[in-house]
């Protein structure tokens, strides 16, 4: 590989400038990460001929150590913006404080470079081009925190990956968004290019001498850097916990039997703990965690069981307290009584000689076939008939 003063004569100091830290301390995690190259200023680098990513350390212009390659800076507008002789990139570290008020941006990018000699790139068809080159960015967009962390991993299908990361510490919980159409990618070779914000949290396919193409060239000439902007939004308010106790529902099984179920609505973090049933009949309270129980009444008698729900509902502290719930649809009013019971569908829990079930029996004529009907209207004939009978005899005296 060429000395680095070959690629300050090529004038990219601006594209050097770009990827420039300051103070920095290297926090990476690399995968399969290559050994690390000392660069010595005068001194001749090795001769590399397959691909490595971000091998060296002490490269100039503020570059430093290439593993340490995901930096973040307070964001000026423009990930493309290096200011006068670059002194604005002094401001990218690897982790950032910062107060994170609401509209607060930041510029995050990701440095590649492909350490292999220029002399094996024969043109594109070298044996130190790294092909099907991509970088997975790993933003934490949307969720509420203090420390954000920031991962990008450089990946081809002939060298081994490496990753690393940047953090931004700050002073409370804020929630981050991907600031719309500000992800960049620079080469010499075209420029800074727009590229999908899909590029955040999925895979970008890029490109030394053509964006996109999964091609990246030996030589530091050949370096390519994304960037992006994050901002500071305010954090969504939780949704307020819902919880009811909806409906008791009873159903009569018989000497003295009832069986008891609950609907209840637990909603944005509201959970049920368990279910209370209070038969009214002097029996302790019943403690379940099902939602139907049965309970068998000792004597005859007039009760007014009820139902309470105890949820576990998420507090403004990060907690949950128990809050027990009740309501005019989860209290009943019944009869019990070993007389006999009403007949009628859906009365069976009153005596048969209760005024509703006796009014029920009047209004229901029962289906019980056409011998029945026929019995029936010869009956009301039958009435009819006495009827006009005595009509007539009463006016004949």
């Amino acid at each position: 590989m060429k000395n680095y003063t070959s690629f300050i004569k090529k004038g990219l100091l601006s594209l050097s400038a770009l990827v420039a830290t300051g103070v920095s301390l290297v926090a990476f995690s690399g995968i399969a990460q290559a050994a690390q190259i000392p660069y010595v200023e005068g001194q001749p680098l090795p001769s590399i001929q397959q691909p490595v990513f971000n091998t060296y350390t002490n490269v100039p212009n503020g570059v430093g150590n290439e593993a340490d390659f995901v930096r973040i800076r307070p964001s000026t507008g423009n990930v493309s913006d290096n200011g006068a002789g670059g002194e604005r990139n002094a401001l990218y570290v690897n982790g950032l404080d910062a107060s994170c008020n609401v509209g607060d941006k930041y510029d995050v990018r990701t440095y590649v470079h492909n350490g292999a000699d220029a002399d094996f790139n024969n043109n594109g068809n070298g044996s130190s081009i790294a092909h099907g080159t991509k970088v997975r960015m790993t933003a934490p967009l949307g969720s509420k925190n203090s420390t954000f962390t920031f991962t990008s991993q450089v990946m081809a299908t002939d060298v081994s990956p490496v990753t690393d990361t940047a953090r931004l510490y700050c002073e409370k919980d804020v929630t981050l968004k991907l600031v719309a159409r500000s992800v960049k990618v620079v080469s010499k070779h075209y420029g800074f290019q727009t590229v999908s914000d899909s590029a955040v949290n999925g895979d970008l396919p890029i490109g030394s001498h053509v964006q996109g193409s999964g091609d990246v060239w030996g030589c530091w000439d050949e370096r390519v850097i994304v960037a992006y902007i994050v901002e500071v939004v305010e954090p969504e308010k939780p949704a307020t916990p819902i919880y009811t106790c909806d409906l008791l529902s009873l159903t009569f099984m018989g000497d003295r039997k009832y069986k008891f179920d609950v609907t209840a609505t637990g909603k944005n973090g509201a959970t049920v703990k368990e279910y209370r049933f209070d038969f009214n009949d002097g029996t302790p309270v019943l403690t379940s965690a099902t939602n139907s129980v049965e309970h068998k009444y000792a004597k005859d008698g007039k009760y007014n069981p009820k139902a309470e729900v105890v949820f576990n509902v998420p507090n403004a502290n990060g907690g949950t307290d128990m809050q027990t719930v009740t309501g005019a649809n989860c209290a009943k009013s019944i009869t019990i009584s070993t007389e006999p019971m009403c007949p009628v569908p859906g009365k069976g829990h009153l005596p048969k000689n209760s005024p509703e079930c006796i009014k029920a029996v009047v209004t229901t004529i029962p289906n019980t076939g056409a011998g029945s009907t026929i019995a029936i209207i010869v009956t009301a004939v039958s009435a009819i008939g006495a009827y006009a009978h005595r009509m007539f005899t009463l006016k004949r005296q």
